[in-house]
């Protein structure tokens, strides 16, 4: 069993902890908060989910 981005990605949190996003789709650089996580977000250490944490992705070391 996989688990998807749509699974994990929690959109009104992701608006609320990065303003940003909101105004990165006003202005047309991103298509959807979730547009804005796949190719920015992710890779500025955004979290896509309040349930979702680094350990679990780099795990307990």
């Amino acid at each position: 069993m996989s688990i998807t981005i749509d699974q994990i990605f929690d959109e009104e949190f992701y608006l609320f902890q990065y303003p940003e996003v909101a105004d990165a789709i006003a202005n047309g650089t991103a298509k959807s908060p979730i547009d804005h996580y796949l190719t920015v977000g992710q890779y500025q250490g955004y979290l896509p989910g309040k349930l979702f944490s680094d350990v679990y992705v780099f795990g307990d070391s």
